[in-house]
């Protein structure tokens, strides 16, 4: 397994209540992930962004995983997604 530093991007012209309507059941997915062991760490980034940093097989699989998220199936939001290399590691990034 590969770490991928995953960064959420709000779609231009989204309705901000859209995005409290989403919210709920994108938290529950983020804890489900981190229950399962899929999700290291999330949380917003700057007033526009949010990020995570997740485990999967290769970058497809990676995809996969924020393509279930309900923030990216709403088209609302999408997402960048580069392998993380952790030069300096706490016991979080070990695997």
């Amino acid at each position: 397994m590969d770490c991928y530093l995953v960064i959420n991007e709000l779609v231009d012209g989204t309705n901000p209540e859209t995005i409290g309507e989403l919210i709920a059941s994108h938290r529950d997915w983020v804890r489900e992930k981190i229950e399962a062991g899929v999700i290291i760490q999330a949380g917003k980034w700057g007033e526009r962004q949010g990020a995570a940093f997740l485990w999967a097989e290769n970058v497809d699989a990676a995809k996969d995983i924020i393509d279930e998220d309900p923030f990216h199936r709403s088209g609302h939001f999408k997402a960048t997604i580069a392998q993380y290399f952790p030069v300096v590691e706490n016991a979080t990034f070990t695997r």
